[in-house]
């Protein structure tokens, strides 16, 4: 009974698979029997803390990590006046959330318009910076209220539009990563170049990919380096760069 008492204090974490009487019996190099074994555990374990609490410097596993994981950059930190505020970002995520609803609500365009295959890069870079999209009295506005965040107005070419529209899940997750591969490496982010990686955000699918995550993960700091390493004359570009920088690290959560 003092046994079962002496266990009670043990909790959930150490609970009591067999009730043994006795001391160990030390004078046996090896235990005669599974009861004496588990008196020696027994023994053991009353000499030690119930839970016991490592000291662990995570600068300790940095230093220990293979060439295999690579080193994750920071986020480049910029000047506070040209971070939004949480009220602009709490009234754009709705905005974009309702445009990302609007869109997926659309029927597909069945458009007859050829359009080049995932793996051409060259192909698809002339569709998307090309002259093929027609002129500036086709551009459509990607959302028009979106204008009232300051980064005027996101025109997008109606073939363009159309041919986003045609494409299927994937394609679009494997568009929307390539447009993040070729913006990598400016120190600036052209309108078209905006149009573009704002509207194939709005049109992928949730949840997404490891692949398209860490991609957003990329243009999250992108977006931040070249924020943070420029004076801005053109606001219309700082809020682009804000208004993409929110949609990859709030709506998309990276």
């Amino acid at each position: 009974d003092d046994d079962e008492d002496d266990y009670q204090d043990l909790g959930p974490i150490q609970k009591v698979a067999f009730v043994v009487e006795g001391e160990p019996d030390f004078d046996k190099e090896e235990p005669d029997d599974g009861w004496e074994y588990v008196r020696r555990v027994k023994w053991e374990a009353a000499r030690y803390p119930a839970v016991k609490v490592a000291t662990i410097s995570p600068q300790h596993s940095v230093d220990k990590r293979t060439h295999y994981v690579p080193v994750v950059p920071a986020i480049s930190a910029c000047d506070p006046q040209l971070l939004p505020t949480q009220d602009w970002e709490a009234k754009f995520l709705l905005t974009f959330a309702s445009l990302r609803s609007r869109f997926e609500a659309r029927e597909p365009s069945s458009s007859d318009r050829p359009v080049p295959h995932m793996k051409d890069d060259c192909g698809w870079k002339a569709l998307c910076f090309g002259k093929g999209g027609g002129g500036v009295e086709d551009g459509v506005p990607v959302a028009e209220e979106l204008e009232e965040f300051g980064a005027g107005p996101l025109l997008f070419y109606r073939g363009e539009l159309h041919t986003l529209l045609d494409l299927d899940e994937v394609s679009r997750a494997d568009l929307l990563r390539k447009h993040i591969r070729w913006f990598e490496g400016l120190d600036h982010l052209p309108h078209d170049r905006a149009v573009w990686l704002f509207a194939l955000t709005a049109a992928v699918g949730k949840p997404i990919d490891a692949e398209t995550s860490f991609a957003l993960r990329t243009l999250l700091r992108s977006c931040a380096a070249i924020r943070a390493s420029k004076t801005f004359k053109d606001q219309g570009e700082l809020q682009m760069l804000n208004m993409i920088i929110t949609v990859a690290g709030k709506y998309f959560g990276q």
